[in-house]
């Protein structure tokens, strides 16, 4: 008597969906970083991954799940990798990387002053100025890793608080007298 035996031979290697992080993008100190990839077989519904960072210039590796949130400030700055490693139930194996993509630790505000137009008088430790005097806030962000500044933010006398995200804030007053300005920059991270 014969006996047959079906068998399907499989070396096809799962498939491997980066989705986050993402390379070309710049990640900052505060912000989260999601890990979001996604695996899949032809017969395996659920291949196993392995994740892990790693840094460009040191060789530094993190191991790293799917869904992770990861705050950059615990990472150096510079520019890292996702590499992610799926197998299936057979041993067929794959491997994806993505581009490289940047951590920064800019964890300094950005330093803000105005410099005052002309015309401006200072005596006495005031400063006088007339209604067509401009004034200047401005804001660089400074340190090692600097983001650059988002926005300058600025009141007059307690008023409402006026919020720009494009160049700098170039105001005058308008009315005499003794007058207040409060003012911060932001910088992207």
């Amino acid at each position: 008597r014969t006996s047959t035996i079906n068998v399907i031979s499989d070396n096809t290697p799962p498939e491997i969906t980066l989705k986050s992080p993402v390379g070309g993008a710049t990640y900052y100190a505060g912000t989260l970083m999601p890990v979001n990839f996604e695996t899949s077989d032809n017969i395996d519904i659920s291949p196993k991954s392995v994740a892990y960072l790693t840094n460009l210039k040191t060789g530094a590796t993190v191991n790293i799940t799917v869904g992770q949130q990861i705050d950059p400030v615990n990472f150096e700055s510079g520019a890292w990798k996702l590499i992610v490693t799926a197998a299936d139930w057979l041993g067929n194996t794959s491997s994806k990387t993505t581009l490289s993509f940047m951590i920064v630790q800019d964890t300094i505000a950005p330093c803000s002053f105005i410099n005052i137009g002309t015309p401006a008088y200072t005596a006495s430790g005031n400063t006088y100025i007339s209604t067509t005097t401009l004034l200047q806030i401005i804001s660089i962000d400074t340190g090692s890793a600097p983001s650059g500044v988002s926005s300058i933010g600025y009141n007059v006398d307690g008023g409402t608080w006026e919020i720009r995200t494009s160049g700098g804030v170039n105001i005058t007053l308008s009315s005499a007298g003794r007058h207040e300005i409060e003012y911060f920059g932001t910088d992207f991270a």
